[in-house]
């Protein structure tokens, strides 16, 4: 299978890049580098350095690949920093993930889009969430992770196409930053 990982050198990405590659699938990594790390990825591996927010790299680069899957990753995860300018939150959060959706739509590949857990329920939110348990974001960060799952659920209803969002909560383990508030 052909994978194309957005976000690839951070911290899951470099894992999912791990498992793929393993498996003996044909990997490639798509990361501007603005927080992943060239010391997560091996020396061989395909990246290519570029931003989702810029549609014709995204277009270019998933046209060469023509990957089957689409594993976005790439964000701007920072809540902080999503208070302080919600409109690169946006442009990043929302804008890039439409770039990818356009890009899978152009070949025919199916996008898994890494949402996000706690910051889409808010703090009135039971603990373990349900799937059925609605949105409530406190912050420009969880609103733009709903309006991509948004996109995503439209992408499927005008095309037909079975794009998935996953609400990761809480990762940890080896490659993690251990600085910030996620250490």
């Amino acid at each position: 299978m052909r994978v194309l990982i957005t976000g690839g050198a951070g911290f899951i990405g470099s894992h999912l890049f791990d498992a793929f590659t393993r498996r003996g699938d044909d990997v490639t990594v798509l990361d501007n580098l603005s927080s992943g790390k060239l010391s997560r990825l091996p020396d061989e591996a395909d990246l290519r350095r570029a931003d989702i927010t810029d549609a014709a790299s995204v277009a270019r680069i998933v046209g060469q690949t023509r990957p089957d899957v689409i594993c976005h990753l790439a964000a701007q995860i920072d809540v902080r920093r999503s208070v302080e300018d919600p409109a690169r939150d946006a442009v990043i959060n929302i804008g890039g993930t439409i770039n990818l959706l356009h890009a899978a739509h152009q070949v025919g590949a199916r996008l898994v889009f890494a949402s996000t857990g706690g910051a889409l329920y808010g703090r009135n939110a039971p603990i373990p969430s349900p799937e059925e348990t609605l949105p409530a974001p406190e912050a420009p960060y969880g609103t733009a992770k709903y309006c991509a799952e948004q996109y995503l659920g439209l992408y499927n209803r005008l095309y037909g196409t079975r794009h998935t969002a996953l609400r990761l909560g809480n990762v940890y383990g080896p490659r993690q930053d251990r600085a910030g508030k996620r250490a």
